[in-house]
C-alpha cells in the first residue's frame, strides 16, 4: 500500500454522514445518479473514482458509506490488483 493510498483510506475512515463533513474534492467523486436506479431509495452516500498508485497507474475505487452508522462503523477496503 502506498502512502497516498494509506492517506486516502484514513480520510475515508474519518468521513461522517453529513455532507458538511466531506471535502470539496470528495464531493467531486460522489455518485448521485445511477442509470436504471432512478426509482430506488438510495439512502446512503457513495463515491467512485481513481486512486493514483504511480505516475502511470491508477486503481479504481467505489466507496459505499454504511447504512447503519457511518461515523462509527468500520471501513473495509478492497481493490483488485492489476
Amino acid at each position: 500500500i502506498t502512502d497516498i493510498m494509506f492517506a486516502i483510506l484514513v480520510t475515508l475512515a474519518c468521513i461522517g454522514s453529513a455532507f458538511a463533513d466531506y471535502t470539496p474534492e470528495a464531493l467531486l467523486d460522489q455518485v448521485t445518479n445511477l442509470p436504471g436506479a432512478e426509482n430506488l431509495n438510495v439512502n446512503f452516500n457513495q463515491f467512485s473514482g481513481y486512486l493514483k498508485v504511480t505516475s502511470t497507474k491508477n486503481n479504481h475505487y467505489w466507496f459505499v458509506e454504511s447504512m447503519s452508522n457511518p461515523a462509527t462503523d468500520p471501513v473495509a477496503f478492497w481493490t483488485n490488483g492489476g
